[in-house]
Order: C-alpha cells, then sequence, then structure tokens
C-alpha cells in the first residue's frame, strides 16, 4: 500500500488499490499528442500550486502495446510544510486506449475540479476528496477525536461525555475563525464521538 510520494515510481505504473482498473478500453477523443497532453497537466499542476507529484505510468517507448494507464500521485497543498499521508492523492485513468488519451482525461479533470472550486460549491480540497490515496482507518475517519476534543473522565454516561464533548467541539469551532481545514477537522472528529459514545 502507498502511503507517500517516495513510494511511487514513474516507470513501471504504480496504480491506487484503491481504484479498479478499467473492464474495457475505448478509443479517446482527443486529437493531443503525448508531450501536450503531458505539458497541459503540468500547467494546471501548477495553477493548483501542487509542489510535489510523481506520473506514473507505463515506458513511453512502449506505445499502445504497453499498458495505457496513467495515475497522477501528488500532495495537495496544505498549511504545514512537510505534507502527511493525509495529503496524498491520486487520479488515475485507464479507460482510453491511448497513454496520451489517459494523460489529457486526468489534465481535464483538474481543470474541471479547478472550475468547481472557481464557482464556489465546493473547494478544492472537497472537490478531491474522493481522490485520496489511501482510504480512511476504519472507524474515525483517521481523527482521534480524544486527541481533539481532550480526554473525558472515565466512568462518565455516555451522555454525559457527549454533552462535554459537543460543548468543546462549539468551542474550537467559534474560535476555527472560518478556518475550512481546522473545521473539516473538528467536523470529523465531532462525527467519531458521537458514533463512539451513542
Amino acid at each position: 500500500m502507498i502511503t507517500s510520494l517516495d513510494q511511487v515510481t514513474e516507470f513501471p505504473l504504480c496504480w491506487p488499490e484503491t481504484k479498479p482498473r478499467a473492464a474495457s478500453r475505448r478509443p479517446g477523443y482527443f486529437q493531443v499528442a503525448h508531450a501536450k497532453a503531458q505539458a497541459d497537466l503540468e500547467r494546471e499542476l501548477q495553477a493548483w500550486r501542487v509542489r510535489r507529484w510523481v506520473l506514473s505510468m507505463a515506458p513511453r517507448y512502449r506505445g499502445t502495446a504497453g499498458d495505457p494507464g496513467v495515475a497522477l500521485w501528488f500532495y495537495m497543498p496544505s498549511k504545514t510544510p512537510i505534507p502527511t499521508r493525509a495529503d496524498l492523492r491520486v487520479l488515475a485513468c485507464d479507460r482510453h486506449l491511448l497513454l496520451e488519451h489517459n494523460l489529457r482525461a486526468i489534465g481535464l479533470t483538474l481543470e474541471a475540479l479547478r472550475a468547481v472550486d472557481r464557482y464556489g460549491a465546493y473547494s478544492i480540497e472537497q472537490a478531491v476528496e474522493g481522490a485520496k490515496a489511501l482510504p480512511p482507518p476504519p472507524g474515525a475517519d483517521g481523527i482521534d477525536w480524544r486527541q481533539v476534543f481532550g480526554a473525558v473522565q472515565a466512568g462518565l454516561p455516555n451522555d454525559d461525555a457527549l454533552a462535554i464533548v459537543n460543548a468543546r467541539y462549539r468551542r474550537l469551532a467559534a474560535d476555527a475563525n472560518n478556518d475550512q481545514d481546522e473545521l473539516r477537522r473538528l467536523n470529523l472528529a465531532i462525527e467519531a464521538a458521537r458514533r463512539d459514545l451513542k
């Protein structure tokens, strides 16, 4: 299982475990050369402010005889200087017969997701949530609510413990001052706490 960009190779293709391979492939409708598709994709990554990525595919010299799948692994831009495994994302495509068409499809997907952010319905982070490289750990969506809200006294009935956690959640959410990353973390934590304490 890939948990870091350092584990991803350009060649051979590193396909994400979370995405099944296409059952069948079809001709693409893109009129694009490999070099242009890759340059457009890299330009789109710059527009996203992605600093580290790996474009994984079969060696180019194999052409259509090889695997045409492409996987773009990247760290979402974040406020922390060192990316974590939670920041690792992957967009992968093998729907088309030609590698350059799958490259183009990923580039257009990035462009469309950026448009989603521009139009305001979702942020880029929300739009690519489904593109996470790893499934969330079972149980708490990767968030330990006890660390977020602090330990609750042992022996309290669950209703009382949940009331304490809810009060801490409201206070922290008010202090978050519309920081979307922090609000998302708090929301995941309160959902996990409510599941555990019901």
